[in-house]
């Protein structure tokens, strides 16, 4: 993140980048890659080809600490999850919204964060959340509809 192009119209690049902590005056959001993989094995898709048919995924504290870090260095509290595979492993989110849930140090962390993860719409349809997870800091699930899957 540290490398962002300053807004600008010359035709070059900027001789510095965006300082960071300036950044929330242009982002409302940052993307943030939660997992990386699929379990699926969608015959259109190459993603799970791509990722040695492997799935893997951030620790419920890794990625508070990313929030925590991004939070500090910009200002910006609101983060998008790119990934359609976050709720795969429903142990996995129970222990990252728990986790994000727990105040900490700045105790205003817990009270400002916006998270809005990406979920495939085959497996909501099958799996639905905890009706308690929004209230554990879910702020929004943005729909996959990519899902060309007609077996759910």
């Amino acid at each position: 993140m540290s490398l962002i192009e300053p807004p600008h119209a010359r035709r070059g690049i900027s001789r510095k980048p965006l300082a960071l902590i300036r950044l929330y005056r242009h982002a409302g959001m940052v993307s943030v890659v939660t997992t990386h993989g699929c379990k699926f094995h969608c015959p259109y898709c190459p993603i799970p080809a791509y990722n040695q048919f492997t799935f893997r995924f951030k620790s419920p504290q890794r990625l508070r600490e990313d929030f925590e870090a991004i939070g500090n260095a910009t200002g910006i509290d609101k983060y998008f999850g790119t990934d359609d595979n976050f709720f795969n492993n429903r142990e996995t989110v129970d222990e990252t919204f728990t986790e994000l849930a727990r105040p900490n140090a700045r105790q205003t962390f817990r009270d400002k964060l916006f998270f809005a993860p990406r979920r495939r719409s085959s497996t909501f349809i099958r799996q639905r959340p905890a009706a308690d997870l929004p209230r554990r800091r879910l702020a929004a699930i943005w729909f996959g509809i990519e899902d060309m899957t007609p077996s759910w």
